[in-house]
């Protein structure tokens, strides 16, 4: 994956996720049976990219922003009922491959990457990252 000066974090990701990718892994792991209201890629976009800006957060206000970013309403009981153990293995297979991937297509972040031990999701999910295999 060659990128120019100017590529932002939104294109280096969405460039690793398709959305094939994310539907063919929400259905591995058991995050969706079928899809419906909420489609798993708007979804797992409104995660990675709900929670990046901003000083108060909240999945009420998550929950809202995927309900304006699709055009839908969608109850708070539908929306929060996505949060399943599940869906923590999703987002942290795709923070594998995100990972992974940046260490291969670009050297000078492996000191950067390696400094970190853990991530701390938003709903306090500890990744370890020392334990991913890179």
């Amino acid at each position: 994956m060659t990128r120019s000066k100017d590529t932002t974090v939104e294109q280096i990701l969405t460039g690793l996720f398709s959305t094939e990718w994310i539907e063919m892994q929400a259905r591995e792991l058991g995050v969706v049976k079928r899809i419906r209201k909420i489609h798993p890629s708007a979804f797992f976009w409104t995660l990675v990219f709900g929670f990046g800006t901003g000083a108060h957060r909240s999945l009420g206000g998550l929950r809202r922003a995927f309900c304006q970013a699709v055009g839908i309403h969608v109850s708070r009981s539908s929306f929060y009922e996505r949060f399943t153990p599940a869906l923590v293995e999703l987002m942290k297979t795709a923070f594998a491959l995100a990972s992974n991937t940046l260490l291969v297509t670009t050297p000078k972040m492996k000191p950067i990457l390696y400094a970190f031990q853990d991530v701390v999701i938003a709903d306090g999910t500890v990744i370890k990252y020392k334990d991913q295999a890179f």
